[in-house]
């Protein structure tokens, strides 16, 4: 994890620089970007990918800032069903019919700095900030009509960053991808995490 952080920290530091050619201000200070992610707890069996949103606003050609907010969730269905029967002594064995019920579900919200730096219609972004983790499951187990609930929630406040590579297809329009990464409790340095994201960014 304190690889990761080093190598985006220095990525942002090398798109500020006047290495990259300048280009005039841009006439769309904001843009909406909404794209797919495979953050955990996303375990890639299969699953449908999470959501990534963000708003970002441009301060100056090379520097801006960003809101971002992630989602994802897992619902799933176990069943069992054993019918009445006897035991090698003899002893009835009622039947049992029991049906289980989960739903995992992960959330991160993120402010965050970012350094931009640009050539042609290629944008290289890279930024990092404060961000607030809540990670929740739910869980109704039906037993022979027999109900039990329950529900446990993980919340947390880390740091996110990311690295993305940003195409611009018209003045408006343009398509991301790239890498973001978590450390999902300041308190737990073993609590980082990094997932790919890719999708649409939309200037105004």
């Amino acid at each position: 994890m304190r690889r990761v952080l080093a190598l985006m920290l220095l990525a942002v530091g090398l798109t500020t620089p006047a290495a990259a050619q300048p280009r005039p201000q841009a006439l769309h200070n904001q843009s909406i970007g909404v794209g797919a992610q495979w953050a955990l707890p996303h375990t890639g069996r299969g699953e449908r990918p999470g959501v990534q949103a963000s708003w970002r606003r441009r301060l100056s050609p090379r520097l801006g800032v960003e809101t971002t907010f992630r989602w994802w969730s897992r619902s799933t269905t176990m069943t069992f069903d054993s019918p009445a029967g006897e035991n090698a002594a003899g002893v009835v064995i009622p039947a049992v019919q029991r049906r289980d019920d989960r739903r995992i579900s992960s959330y991160g919200l993120g402010v965050g700095v970012l350094g931009t730096g640009s050539i042609g219609r290629l944008s290289f972004n890279a930024g990092a900030g404060p961000g607030f983790f809540v990670d929740r499951s739910t869980y109704d187990t039906r037993t022979n009509g027999l109900l039990e609930s329950g529900s446990s929630a993980l919340r947390s406040f880390g740091l996110y960053m990311l690295m993305e590579l940003d195409v611009r297809v018209t003045s408006r329009l343009s398509a991301f991808a790239g890498v973001r990464s978590e450390l999902r409790d300041v308190r737990n340095s073993e609590s980082g995490s990094g997932y790919p994201t890719g999708g649409v960014r939309f200037a105004f």
